[in-house]
Parts: C-alpha cells; sequence; structure tokens
C-alpha cells in the first residue's frame, strides 16, 4: 500500500497532466517515488511523460525499474521494448520482448512489437511465425496481417502474401499499404489485371504514393508485352512521371521510364 505522501504526489501528478502541465506531472512523479522508490505504475507513468519529451534514456531507465518493482505490468514490458527497437537497440527488444512472452505468451502486442524487432533484424521467418500467432490471438490487428504480407513478400511466399493482405484490406477498406503489397504480389504470380486493380485502388486512397505509381507503371509495362498495346505503354508512362515528381532521385523510376521508351519502339 501506498504511504499518504505517495498517494498524494501520484494523484497530484495525474491531476497536473490532465491541465497539460507536463513539467509539473513529473515533479510529482519524482517526488511520489522519493517517498515510494517500489510504485510501478509511479516508475511507467513517468516513462510515460519522459518518453514524450524525447528524453529516451531517462524514459527507458524508468521502465526498466517499473518492470523490476512490478514483473506483471504488461504496458511497461510493451513500452519499454517498443522504445529500445525505437532507439535502435533492436537486439534488446527481441531479448526483452521474448523475456515479456514468459509471462504474457496470449499478448498479440507483444508478438507483433517481436516479429517487427526480428523483421528488422533481417530474420523475415520468424517475423512470419510471430506476425502468425499475433493474429492467432487477435484476428482484428490489421497492422500485423499487413506486415505479415509484407514479411511473407520477403520469404517469396507469393500466394500466402496475398491472404495477409486480403485479410488486412477485408478489416480495413482504407489500408493503403495492403494494396501495394497485394499489387506486388499479384505481379509476381502474374495476375497482372488483379495487380493493377489493386495498385489503382491504393492510389485512390494515396495519390502521393510513388512507391505504388512506380509498381503500376511496372504493371502496365507487362500488360503492354502481354498485349502488344500501346495505351499500355502511355498509361504506364503516365504513372511513372508522375512518380517522377514525387521522387525525382529514385534510379529505378528513371530504369522504368527508360524501358518504356524501348518498349514505345517494340510494340
Amino acid at each position: 500500500m501506498l504511504n499518504d505522501a505517495a498517494n498524494q504526489h501520484f494523484l497530484k501528478a495525474e491531476h497536473l497532466l490532465e491541465e497539460g502541465k507536463v513539467n509539473e506531472s513529473i515533479t510529482e512523479l519524482r517526488l511520489t517515488l522519493s517517498v515510494a522508490p517500489d510504485y510501478a505504475k509511479a516508475h511507467y507513468n513517468l516513462g510515460v511523460l519522459l518518453e514524450r519529451e524525447r528524453k529516451h534514456r531517462s524514459a527507458l531507465a524508468e521502465y526498466q525499474s517499473a518492470i523490476e518493482s512490478d514483473p506483471h505490468l504488461l504496458e511497461a514490458r510493451l513500452n519499454y521494448a517498443v522504445l529500445l527497437a525505437k532507439t535502435k537497440r533492436n537486439k534488446e527488444a527481441i531479448t526483452a520482448d521474448r523475456k515479456a512472452l514468459e509471462i504474457f505468451p496470449d499478448s498479440a502486442e507483444l508478438h507483433y512489437n517481436l516479429a517487427k524487432a526480428l523483421e528488422y533484424q533481417g530474420a523475415s521467418d520468424e517475423a512470419v511465425l510471430e506476425y502468425r500467432a499475433a493474429v492467432r490471438i487477435k484476428p482484428t490487428l490489421v497492422q500485423a496481417f499487413n506486415n505479415l504480407g509484407r514479411a511473407l513478400l520477403l520469404s517469396e511466399d507469393w500466394n500466402g502474401a496475398i491472404e495477409a493482405y486480403q485479410e488486412a484490406v477485408s478489416l480495413n477498406v482504407k489500408w493503403e499499404k495492403a494494396y501495394f503489397g497485394l499489387g506486388c504480389a499479384y505481379a509476381k504470380i502474374g495476375r497482372t489485371t488483379e495487380a493493377i486493380a489493386a495498385l489503382k485502388y491504393g492510389l485512390r486512397l494515396n495519390p502521393q504514393d510513388a512507391d505504388t505509381l512506380l509498381e503500376l507503371g511496372r504493371c502496365f509495362l507487362i500488360q503492354a508485352i502481354e498485349d502488344r498495346s500501346q495505351a499500355s505503354i502511355i498509361l504506364a508512362q503516365e504513372a511513372l512521371n508522375k512518380a517522377r515528381l514525387l521522387q525525382p532521385y529514385n534510379l529505378q523510376i528513371y530504369k522504368a521510364i527508360l524501358r518504356a521508351k524501348s518498349l514505345q519502339r517494340k510494340v
């Protein structure tokens, strides 16, 4: 149980935060901990505020203290691992997530965070397993389905990627990133018409996405070869020129534009 002094400081910190007085709230949380040094929730709240102020090293120390004081404080473990990853301490983030999963094996968020960290390390196959665990536990986690699709693309499991991206857009029809991935996956297995449809829908949601415009241009070029169609080349050039305006230093866009000019002479 908290003593009266600690409780008063903690409640005052919450009240000050509601008023938008972050620095004053931080001061009250420090006073809380000066009389109740093992109060995990105060360490956690202080960590959140310090992270908000971009004082990452201090925030990590507070999250760690919260975990030491209460190993079952899930939100502290989540924030600790996410901040480790955010500050480029990815191996430590993986270790932190795995330790947390020993206590919370059914946390979809922990599996998801671990998957992201593994993917960043280039461990796509392990990431796939963790993303699958996340969506098995929480089937509405649209970002996990989207990232699962991306990891499966990297693993060259085109059909698996399509299934994952389709789940993502079924959960959120406006999840634009999934349409880009879906278009890429369809293109990989020769379903060019479906790839174009997916990419076009993604551009309706975000017309300024250069990566989607580039992929759409490439798909139109494939279609031009298949159909011997000048119209498809023109559509490809339109998409690629828009992409070039958005990313003028992207060499892949210029290569695709040169390919379009070469095809135009042959078709």
